[in-house]
């Protein structure tokens, strides 16, 4: 007995996001580092993808201590439209 199957469709290529988000903003780690992000299955590499480390950790603290003293002074008057800007 066969079995009919519909034809695959083409897939598109798939943009994945491949920086690290500080402080609103996407970039690159600052060792310029990077790891492979493999597919299991076929044991692919689908992208590679910025390796954070402690100077990137510094950063996203400072950003986030920036924040938080713009949060205050604002009072009651913040909100995270404004904190995005």
């Amino acid at each position: 007995m066969a079995t009919a199957t519909m034809p695959r469709r083409p897939t598109k290529a798939r943009k994945y996001q491949t920086k690290i988000l500080i402080g609103g903003q996407w970039r690159d780690s600052v060792s310029g580092k990077s790891f492979k992000t493999i597919d299991p299955s076929t044991e692919e590499v689908i992208t590679e993808i910025a390796m954070g480390d402690a100077a990137d950790i510094d950063l996203a603290v400072k950003a986030r201590g920036r924040r938080s003293t713009t949060a205050r002074a604002l009072g009651a008057r913040w909100t995270p439209a404004i904190a995005a800007a």
